[in-house]
């Protein structure tokens, strides 16, 4: 009788085999991302011309620069910048000044190094303009702003 019940279950373990086997399917599993190449300034500090004496404004007038960081995708070199105004008028909410910045040309924007802490951000330079006459002739004032904006595309 052991032979008997030992053949049985050999023959239950090959059904329950055979079975399994017959229902396994093996397909390949296709996995895709798309990265999209980003730009994003990411330190805009305040264009300051400090304070401005007026009588010892030279004939370039008053300037001042900035320091702007931003980070791009990996390997992603931006394509534009442009800003709101690149002359503009600053107000005190009675009196204005005019002033201009510059930006630099996009060829000479490095590409990107990612986006990770370990990424190092990447810096350009807005440099401002307040031409001598304007600051002249300026009213006296402590509060002068003007806000623009910039655009980095990639």
């Amino acid at each position: 009788m052991t032979l008997n019940r030992i053949a049985k279950t050999a023959a239950l373990v090959a059904l329950v085999s055979a079975s399994s086997l017959a229902l396994a399917d093996t397909q390949n599993l296709v996995v895709t991302a798309s990265v999209t190449g980003v730009c994003k300034l990411t330190n805009i500090p305040n264009l300051v011309f400090g304070p401005i004496d007026p009588s010892s404004v030279g004939a370039g007038g008053v300037n001042a620069s900035t320091s702007v960081t931003y980070k791009c995708t990996k390997g992603t070199a931006a394509t534009a910048l442009s800003a709101s105004a690149l002359s503009d008028t600053m107000s005190d909410g009675t009196n204005t000044l005019a002033f201009s910045i510059t930006l630099p040309a996009v060829g000479t924007l490095s590409a990107g190094t990612g986006f990770s802490a370990a990424a190092a951000a990447t810096t350009f330079t807005v440099n401002g303009n307040i031409a001598q006459a304007a600051a002249q002739d300026a009213v006296a004032s402590a509060a002068y702003t003007k806000t623009l904006t910039l655009t980095l595309t990639p």
